[in-house]
């Protein structure tokens, strides 16, 4: 298991030993998540994390209202029992390089995003034809069209071949805006959009599956009645929560990492962990950690 505790973290336990008054509130809560980078201390950003419930932006359980652009050829519904993540269904989205970049792109419901969570599954056969760069997917959401739009981008090193698990926070994430940036309370637009350096993608080698939002209450696992609990004589401490998540049916989600937060109005990652081996469990997963004192 590898563990931080970041530079946040830090500030708010000597914030809590040196002021009469603490600014900063305790640890109170964990975030599981899929994400398997590793731990940094500036890290103040959750990714990929497991909600509890979950509204949909788009079940992409039909084509109906996806257009492609650049080398992207129209989607194709996969309704292959174990080829799909959610609900009944998932898109094929079959490109051929070319220009380097293909997208999908889809109107929506205006849908406030603002302050939300924002996760969807992506499927790769393999990464060998995605380029290198920062931005070798993009979750690109705009209103009325994307010339004021938010990018939220995923590297090539934090894509595996198989199913991944990506999830952005919309009002801190952001890795890029186009014009004036999106209104995150009138989003109308998404787009799925790669990168590529040669080859294709064909049949069903890449896919994306069940697009949706979590609020901050949704993500947010508060302690077991009577943890923390604490061992002086081996300086350790344990934590203990239940994850509840229904995000897949077709497979169990792992659980490969988890953040340790506090209660401030504006929530900081007070610690991050990374599991040695990740928990699957179906629909409820109890999940108990014990670490070193520092937690």
């Amino acid at each position: 298991m590898a563990s931080i505790v970041t530079s946040n973290g830090k500030n708010a336990f000597l914030n809590r030993i040196f002021k009469t008054s603490p600014d900063n509130t305790v640890p109170s809560y964990f975030v599981a998540s899929y994400n398997l980078t590793a731990p940094a201390g500036g890290d103040d950003v959750l990714k990929d994390v497991i909600s509890k419930s979950q509204t949909t932006i788009d079940a992409m359980e039909a084509i109906t209202g996806w257009t492609q652009s650049g080398d992207a050829s129209a989607p194709i519904l996969n309704t292959t029992t174990g080829e799909f993540r959610e609900g009944s269904g998932c898109l094929n989205l079959p490109l051929t390089h070319s220009t380097g970049t293909s997208a999908w792109e889809k109107t929506i419901a205006s849908t406030d995003l603002e302050n939300n969570f924002v996760s969807l599954f992506i499927y790769l056969d393999n990464k060998t034809a995605l380029s290198n760069v920062v931005d070798a997917f993009a979750l690109v959401i705009g209103t009325s069209g994307f010339t004021n739009s938010n990018e939220y981008h995923v590297s090539k090193n934090r894509l595996n071949s198989g199913w991944n698990h990506l999830g952005f926070d919309i009002s801190n994430d952001i890795s890029a805006t186009n014009g004036s940036g999106a209104t995150l309370t009138t989003i109308d637009r998404i787009k799925l959009q790669f990168k590529t350096l040669s080859g294709s993608y064909s049949t069903n080698q890449l896919r994306a599956d069940y697009i949706s939002f979590s609020t901050e209450s949704e993500i947010l696992i508060t302690l077991s009645e009577g943890y923390p609990t604490f061992d002086t004589g081996l300086n350790k401490a344990t934590i203990r929560g239940v994850v509840e998540a229904t995000e897949m049916n077709e497979g169990t989600p792992d659980i490969n990492k988890f953040y340790i937060l506090n209660n401030d109005s504006s929530k900081l990652i007070i610690s991050e962990h990374t599991l040695s081996s990740s928990l699957s469990k179906t629909n409820k997963t109890r999940l108990t950690i014990t670490e070193d004192s520092n937690l």
